[in-house]
């Protein structure tokens, strides 16, 4: 018999079964349970990314379904900042106000004509 096979006759011994099987049934308990806490980890990690990944399609759906309230006529003097200012709603960024115009008007700068019709959002 060679030394390895003694080795392993002698570690083949007889071993306690009840202390297998509660070592057994530990094991699996704290696999499970690691599991479920890699499942709870999970949802969270999603249910907090989730609103980046789709943030701002309510932001675009809200302002392309926006209403036409007025029409306003550009006098002398006028700017879109100007008008922008006086006309968006309250808590709504000037800047915002301003895109929107230019969206709905078809604008590809902010100078204007004097006579100019614009629509407000």
């Amino acid at each position: 018999m060679y030394m390895n096979e003694q080795l392993f006759h002698r570690s083949a011994g007889p071993t306690n079964s009840k202390h297998t099987a509660h070592s057994d049934s530990r094991k699996t308990k704290l696999s499970r349970f690691f599991i479920l806490l890699a499942a709870v980890v999970l949802v969270l990690v999603f249910s907090l990314c989730a609103p980046m990944l789709g943030g701002d399609q309510d932001a675009l759906a809200a302002s392309s379904s926006s209403h036409i309230k007025q029409t306003f006529e550009i006098e002398k003097g006028d700017t879109l900042w100007k008008i922008a200012n006086q006309h968006a709603p309250k808590g709504q960024d000037v800047r915002e106000y301003m895109y929107e115009i230019k969206l709905l008007n078809g604008l590809k700068s902010n100078l204007l004509q004097e006579g100019q019709l614009l629509q407000l959002p």
